[in-house]
């Protein structure tokens, strides 16, 4: 009675403590979802994607039996539904060019991305239906769950190869560690790049600004905070990957962007905006006069990338003419789901590219959906977005908005639109909106 009198006095308006009725399948299925889901850029991915697909059908097989109590919001669905859409006007222009799809692409390429849509939309359906069922505390402990496992991946994994590189301890994942697309010269003088767990750079880069957001997230109160944030920049450095540079400098000028507009409107600069922009900007000058190795390797890197020298860049370039020397109907639908496997067929010789994947969502899309799943593309994420950017004075809000910011990033130089990771992330900015729905002060980085 105490508590009913209390809600109804709004003592209890901002938690959620109301029970709801869920299992300890759909609880146990969530905690190793975030914590083996951003493994997947390590080479056990195809080994954790069956793994979680396992697990998840034996959890909605359990929760179906005891009734739980989940559902999936009307954002939830579009977002759903849309993301769907993309891969099915792919398989309708897969069905459309059957005349020229055969033989291994239809038993081994496309039977396989079927399996792999399969895993990915279970999954997400069931997660994001999951969620709405859980507490905002418990998700909140989930959240810090995620942030454990990427101190784990950054700053424990980092930390270990790099004392590997100088010391006898042994480091025993092998990544890709070595400099390319750089001038002997510059790569004689870098150490090796961190990729801890995973694969290469390119694969590490995403999950460090990722724990930079869940640091700045979950301990804005605590004196962890700057160590945190000092300790994952240290590690992006090492990475020695301009993409993850691109990727930091983008999500960063878009936060001073946005905090300026706001306070501009509110006639209020604040002195900690001003300390944060000259910090930058003395920053961005000690780097310009001291980091003359570090700025040569940049430099010869987006050289490269921008003159066509890299295999990345002749192939982007060859695709992209490829796809507009198309029909109609492929400029509009595509040539079809996985068909980057069979780009001979369309007329690319086997020797234009070394590559199945563009490195690029985007072009990816727009070659096996066109620009209507391109366009459907762009219907499911961009009211995620929105839906932080509109309620950006919540923290929660903010940190998923930055997320979503950074999704759209990395898939400009990532091509992981169906991996557990790029679904982790999804499921992440779900989480924050649903806590930051009802943010309660105590929630705030303790």
């Amino acid at each position: 009675m105490v508590k009913e009198k209390m809600i109804e006095q709004g003592k209890f308006k901002y938690f959620d403590y109301i029970p709801v009725k869920h299992s300890v399948f759909l609880k146990l299925f969530l905690a190793t979802f975030i914590v083996l889901a951003p493994l997947s850029v390590t080479s056990a991915n195809k080994i954790i994607l069956v793994f979680l697909f396992g697990l998840c059908l034996l959890a909605i097989i359990f929760s179906s039996i005891i009734k739980d109590n989940f559902k999936l919001t009307s954002k939830a669905k579009i977002l759903i539904n849309s993301y769907l859409s993309v891969y099915l006007v792919g398989i309708i222009s897969s069905i459309f060019h059957i005349n020229i799809l055969y033989g291994d692409y239809i038993s081994s390429v496309f039977s396989g991305r079927l399996f792999t849509l399969i895993v990915f939309f279970t999954v997400l359906f069931y997660t994001l239906a999951s969620i709405e069922s859980l507490s905002r505390i418990t998700l909140f402990l989930y959240g810090r769950l995620a942030f454990i496992v990427l101190f784990l991946f950054v700053i424990v994994g980092g930390f270990w190869q790099l004392t590997s590189f100088y010391t006898p301890i042994p480091f025993p994942f092998e990544t890709r560690t070595w400099l390319h697309g750089v001038p002997a010269s510059i790569a004689a003088i870098l150490p090796q790049r961190l990729t801890s767990f995973a694969e290469e750079p390119n694969f590490f880069a995403p999950i460090i600004i990722e724990f930079l957001i869940l640091a700045r997230l979950f301990f804005s109160r605590s004196k962890l905070r700057k160590p945190f944030i000092y300790m994952g920049l240290f590690v992006l450095g090492m990475t020695f990957s301009a993409g993850a540079y691109v990727n930091l400098i983008l999500i960063v000028s878009f936060y001073i962007l946005v905090n300026l507009k706001d306070s501009l409107k509110k006639g209020d600069i604040t002195k900690f905006q001003v300390l944060f922009i000259s910090t930058v900007l003395i920053l961005l000058l000690l780097i310009l006069q001291f980091g003359g190795v570090l700025i040569d390797y940049i430099v010869a890197k987006f050289s490269n990338e921008v003159s066509g020298g890299s295999s990345r860049s002749q192939f982007l370039k060859s695709l992209t003419l490829l796809w507009l020397d198309g029909s109609a109907w492929q400029l509009l639908f595509g040539r079809g789901v996985a068909t980057l496997s069979v780009l001979p067929v369309f007329g690319m010789e086997q020797s234009d590219f070394l590559f199945r994947i563009s490195n690029n969502m985007f072009l990816d899309i727009i070659w096996e959906s066109g620009l209507i799943g391109f366009f459907l593309l762009l219907f499911t994420f961009v009211p995620l977005f929105l839906r932080g950017y509109k309620n950006r004075s919540n923290i929660f809000y903010e940190s998923g908005m930055l997320l979503t910011v950074h999704l759209f990033i990395t898939s400009l130089y990532r091509s992981e639109y169906l991996s557990m990771h790029f679904l982790w992330l999804i499921v992440l900015i779900f989480v924050c909106y649903k806590i930051g729905n009802d943010n309660p002060e105590t929630f705030i980085g303790s």
